[in-house]
C-alpha cells in the first residue's frame, strides 16, 4: 500500500513509512522494568494512520511479543523497510524504553538498552547520572543515526522516549509558524534532513496518564495540538516547540531536546482536518499459505490471524513484495513473496525445529564432521588456580547469549584431505586430527566446508570454545589429566586418533591435549567486568589458541590455558574443530 500528502497543491511525500519500538521488562535485575513504554508504543504506531501512515507501512516491535534484540531493529530498519522505500518517501522511528549515558575521559556516549542488556555497576541515580562502561549488548545512540541517515527516505524522523537519548540531537533553530502559501514548504519537502526530538537526560511515567510525560505530550502534539492554523499541517520544529513547553510546565527534571542534520523539514499533515491524497493500488494478486502445525501468521509486520495445523489460507495482497512471518512462541519461520497481478503464489510454511538439547548431534553428511550441541548459558572464564598463568586473570563473568553447534573432535587428517584435497599433517593417519595447519589455512578449509550448502562454519571464539570445553564444571580440567588428553609423558611424542580418551559432560572429546585448537579471536587481555558473547580485540598480531597438545606439559591441558600464535604460522601440534551455525 502506498500513500502520497498534498498540502495545498505542494506534494509532500510519495510514500510513509514507520518503525515503532517500546520495551517494559528488563532481565537484569538492576535495570528497573517500565509499566508503560510498550503501550506508548501501541498507540504511537495506532495514532500514525490519521497521519497519513498506511497501516500496513508501520512495523511495531514489542518485547512483550518477540524477541527484541540490537540486531532485531536493524534489520527491521536496513533489510525490511529500506528495500521497500524511496528516495522521496519518509521514514519515522520511535523508540521507548530505557536509556543509559556513559562518561569515559570526559566524554559521553548515549546507548538504548534491550531487555537482555547488562549493565556495570548501579543503576544510575541523581549522584552518580553516569555509568564508567557501556552496557552489553545495547544500540550506541550515535550509531543508530548513522544508521538512519543513510537510509533511502529524504526526510527521517527520530522519536526517543528514553533516559539521556538527547546527547545524539544537536541544537538547532526552530523555524517558527509555516502560513499556507509559506515558500519555505517546497524547499523543506524537498531537501534531505533527520531529524531527532529526544525526552532528555531524564524520562518519567506518570500512572494519570498511563504514559511517560514525553509521549503524553507527543500524541497530544500529533493529534493536532501542535499545528497552530488548525489546517492539519505540523511541522517538526512546531511538534517540538509544543513537547518542550509542555513537558516543562509538568515541573519534573526532564528537558527535552532536538536536533537536525539538513536543510529540510519534517512535517505531518492530519486526516481529519486536511485529508491527504492517499493513492491505493488495487492490482491484487493471492497468496495461498500451508503451514503443518499450529502458528501466527503476519503479512508486512502485521497479525493476520492463527493457522491451525494442516490449514490453507488463501489471502489476497497488492502487486509487489510482501514480507510473510509465521511464528510460534520462539520459532520462526519468515520470507519475502512476490505477488503477480491475479496471479496465485504458493507458500509452504515450516517452522524450525526446537532448539536442540545439550550434547545432542548432527553429523555433515558429506564430510562426516560431527557436531554437538552446546546450549547457551553463563560462565567465569580464567582461572585463579596455583597452575594458572597471569595471562587466564582476571576471572571474568561470561554470556553466551545463544546455543552453537561445536566440533565433537578435532577436524581429522581424512576430513581435511576431503574438503581441501591433500593432507599436510606430520603424524598421518585418517582419524587423526589434522595438524601442521595455519590459523590462514583453516579459514580457507571454512570458507569451502560453508560452501556445500549444509550451513556455515568457522572457529569457535575463545569465549565459546571455554564455555564448551568446561560444560558447566568451574573446574579447570573435566577428569583425570590421564584419563581425558594426551600430553607430553603419555602421547610418545605424537598425536593419536581422536576420541580415544573420555570426553567432557557435554561429549566433546579432545578438548585438552591432542593437538592445540585454533580460535576466531585475536588474542588480548581479559576484561574485569561481566561481558556477553565477547569476540576478542579488533585487530592483533597473534590468534588464540586454546587446550594444549601432545608436546605440552599437564600445566597446559586445562580448560583456562590461553596461548597464541601468529595466524600465518603452523606447526605439528596445531589443529581444530569448527562450529556450525
Amino acid at each position: 500500500m502506498t500513500g502520497s500528502a498534498s498540502y495545498h497543491g505542494n506534494l509532500l511525500y510519495s510514500n510513509l513509512w514507520a518503525l515503532v519500538v517500546g520495551a517494559n521488562h528488563y532481565e537484569e535485575e538492576r535495570i528497573p522494568d517500565l509499566q508503560y513504554a510498550e503501550r506508548d508504543a501501541q498507540e504511537v504506531a495506532a495514532l500514525l494512520p490519521s497521519l497519513g501512515f498506511p497501516p500496513a507501512n508501520v512495523r511495531l516491535l514489542l518485547a512483550g511479543r518477540e524477541p527484541l534484540t540490537r540486531q532485531r531493529i536493524l534489520d527491521a530498519l536496513e533489510e525490511d523497510l529500506n528495500p521497500r522505500m524511496d528516495n522521496d518517501d519518509r521514514l519515522l522511528l520511535y523508540f521507548a524504553g530505557h536509556g543509559v549515558t556513559t562518561e569515559v575521559g570526559g566524554e559521553r556516549r548515549g546507548y538504548l538498552l534491550l531487555p537482555s542488556s547488562r549493565i556495570h555497576g548501579p543503576w544510575p541515580s541523581e549522584d552518580r547520572p553516569f555509568l564508567a562502561r557501556p552496557p552489553v549488548p545495547a544500540i550506541e545512540m550515535e550509531g543508530l543515526l548513522h544508521a538512519v541517515k543513510g537510509l533511502m527516505p529524504k526526510h527521517k524522523l527520530v522519536l526517543m522516549d528514553a533516559c539521556c537519548s538527547g546527547f545524539i540531537a544537536q541544537a538547532r533553530e526552530l523555524s517558527g509558524e509555516v502560513r499556507a502559501n509559506d515558500p519555505r514548504l517546497a524547499l523543506w519537502t524537498s531537501s534531505r534532513v533527520t531529524e531527532v526530538l529526544t525526552a532528555g537526560q531524564r524520562a518519567f511515567e506518570k500512572d494519570q496518564y498511563g504514559h511517560g510525560v514525553f509521549t503524553h505530550h507527543l500524541l497530544k502534539g500529533l493529534e493536532g495540538h501542535a499545528g497552530p492554523r488548525g489546517d492539519g499541517l505540523i511541522t517538526f520544529s512546531e511538534l517540538a516547540a509544543f513537547v518542550n513547553s509542555r513537558v516543562a510546565a509538568e515541573g519534573v527534571n526532564q528537558d527535552p531536546q532536538s536536533g537536525q542534520h539538513g536543510e529540510g523539514e519534517f512535517v505531518f499533515l492530519r486526516a481529519a482536518a486536511a485529508p491527504p491524497r492517499v493513492v491505493v493500488k488495487e492490482v491484487t494478486g493471492w497468496l495461498v499459505v500451508n503451514c503443518r502445525e499450529e502458528a501466527e501468521l503476519y503479512a508486512d509486520g502485521l497479525y493476520v490471524q492463527r493457522l491451525a495445523p494442516e490449514q490453507r489460507l488463501r489471502m489476497p495482497l497488492l502487486e509487489g513484495r510482501h514480507r510473510v512471518r509465521a511464528q510460534q512462541g520462539t520459532r520462526q519461520f519468515e520470507t519475502v513473496v512476490k505477488i503477480r497481478e491475479d496471479g496465485e503464489t504458493r507458500l509452504d510454511l515450516e517452522l524450525p525445529r526446537p532448539e536442540p538439547q545439550a550434547g545432542e548431534a548432527w553429523r555433515s553428511p558429506s564430510t562426516g564432521i560431527e557436531f554437538v550441541w552446546i546450549p547457551a548459558g553463563e560462565f567465569d572464564m580464567g582461572s585463579e588456580s596455583k597452575e594458572a598463568h597471569g595471562r587466564e586473570k582476571p576471572v571474568h563473568r561470561v554470556r553466551i547469549s545463544r546455543g552453537f553447534w561445536m566440533g565433537k573432535y578435532p577436524v581429522t587428517q581424512a576430513q581435511w584431505e576431503k574438503v581441501m584435497g591433500e593432507n599436510p599433517s606430520c603424524f598421518k593417519g585418517a582419524d587423526r586430527p589434522v595438524e601442521d595447519v595455519s590459523w590462514n589455512e583453516v579459514q580457507e578449509f571454512l570458507k569451502k566446508l560453508s560452501a556445500r550448502g549444509e550451513g556455515r562454519f568457522r572457529l569457535p571464539t575463545e569465549a565459546e570454545w571455554e564455555y564448551a570445553a568446561r560444560a558447566g564444571s568451574r573446574e579447570d580440567r573435566y577428569g583425570p589429566v590421564e584419563e581425558i588428553g594426551w600430553y607430553d609423558r603419555n602421547s610418545g611424542g605424537e598425536t593419536h586418533p581422536v576420541g580415544q580418551k573420555q570426553p567432557n559432560a557435554w561429549g566433546l572429546y579432545d578438548m585438552l591435549g591432542n593437538v592445540w585448537d585454533w580460535c576466531q579471536d585475536w588474542y588480548g587481555g581479559y576484561p574485569a567486568g561481566t561481558v556477553m558473547d565477547p569476540q576478542g580485540p579488533g585487530s592483533g598480531k597473534h590468534r588464540v589458541l586454546r587446550g594444549g597438545s601432545w608436546f605440552n606439559f599437564p600445566r597446559d591441558l586445562r580448560a583456562s590455558v590461553r596461548d597464541r600464535l601468529v595466524p600465518g604460522w603452523s606447526y605439528n601440534y596445531l589443529g581444530f574443530r569448527c562450529v556450525r551455525e
